[in-house]
């Protein structure tokens, strides 16, 4: 299935015995270099953490809400290595400028979407934004993704071509489960 972040920010990370909420999820923490989706940062409930992580291992079942075994699976960012490792480096999809290789600005993501099974991003959705005005929302496959540096991101010059309407993607999405 696919999944758009817009639409699982604010989802519910419950106990899967209990069903007991234990956090709720905040943004999720993408590979820059690889597009993994590593895991989620979530804001605790029931811990004493102002801001942890859910690594993607940590969770048995994803329908309406993720499930997880127990709070176990909730940690501090620094306690999971490959998570630290991508934090520290300070690279971020959503709100981040797009730039083709030549310096043609394509706008910011405001959204993207990756495939719940293989938890690799699939399209960025990007938009220019004007005071006052908003541009069509385009998408930007993955794979033209150069590099993903903290200030912007830079897509192939060839793939601003391929770049297309973000309605056409949003009209084959499947409905998410409920």
């Amino acid at each position: 299935m696919i999944r758009q972040y817009s639409k699982i920010i604010g989802t519910h990370v419950l106990s899967y015995v209990e069903g007991d909420a234990l956090a709720t999820v905040e943004d999720l923490i993408v590979h820059p270099d690889t597009g993994k989706v590593e895991g989620f940062w979530v804001k605790p409930l029931t811990l004493p953490l102002k801001h942890a992580v859910l690594p993607w291992e940590g969770v048995v079942a994803w329908k309406r809400h993720l499930y997880v075994k127990d709070d176990q699976a909730i940690a501090e960012p620094e306690e999971i290595i490959r998570i630290a490792d991508i934090l520290t480096r300070k690279t971020y999809y959503i709100g981040n400028k797009v730039k083709t290789e030549s310096g043609k600005r394509l706008g910011k993501v405001f959204d993207l979407d990756f495939d719940e099974h293989k938890m690799f991003l699939r399209y960025l959705f990007v938009r220019k934004s004007f005071p006052f005005l908003r541009s069509a929302p385009q998408f930007v496959h993955f794979d033209s993704i150069v590099q993903v540096l903290p200030e912007v991101i830079i897509v192939k010059d060839e793939d601003e071509k391929s770049v297309k309407e973000a309605s056409l993607v949003e009209d084959r999405q499947p409905a998410m489960e409920v």
